[in-house]
């Protein structure tokens, strides 16, 4: 008979397979999609490695909602955060804060910087081009790309999985 708390363990980890695909496997290179619903609770495919996000707000969330899922992503390991949707230059603070605040002097170690930037009114396969082609810096090469959807947008994520198969094809990461 199986213990109630790996009941509720099986069950989290069979819905959040159902929210989190992988869209392309390459060589050195894995790109994901992943939505999530309110109330937010975020888990990199990554395993605690880095990786590039590119968010897509349809929702509109709110400043606690942003705050606290900007430091989660931060946590787990995004260096490079491209925003777009609904309120990205406040996506973009959010990340930059949480980046900021890892550090209790707000001078968090340059080898862990997280760049940030927004994409308001861009085109769906502009952003995604931005997302998988300019997202190194430094000595950062990405290797792991999520796409993250806030809210269900099913139009939305049509446009970005086209664009991505279209832009992966014999791609290889910048």
């Amino acid at each position: 008979m199986r213990r109630p708390q790996r009941l509720v363990s099986d069950l989290r980890s069979a819905v959040w397979r159902d929210l989190v695909e992988r869209i392309v496997r390459g060589p050195g290179h894995d790109i994901w999609i992943e939505t999530l619903e309110r109330p937010f609770a975020f888990r990199s495919p990554f395993d605690g490695e880095d990786f590039v996000l590119l968010l897509v707000d349809g929702l509109g969330a709110v400043p606690e909602e942003r705050a606290t899922l900007g430091g989660e992503l931060v946590r787990q390991g995004c260096r490079y955060a491209v925003c777009a949707g609904l309120e990205s230059s406040k996506w973009e603070d959010a990340v930059d804060w949480a980046f900021v605040s890892t550090d209790p002097d707000f001078h968090p170690p340059d080898d862990r910087f997280v760049m940030t930037t927004r994409h308001e009114g861009e085109a769906v396969s502009e952003v995604v081009g931005w997302f998988l082609r300019s997202t190194a810096f430094d000595d950062f090469t990405p290797a792991n790309f999520l796409v993250l959807l806030i809210g269900s947008q099913p139009a939305v994520e049509v446009e970005i999985r086209r664009a991505v198969a279209r832009l992966a094809g014999g791609w290889s990461p910048p």
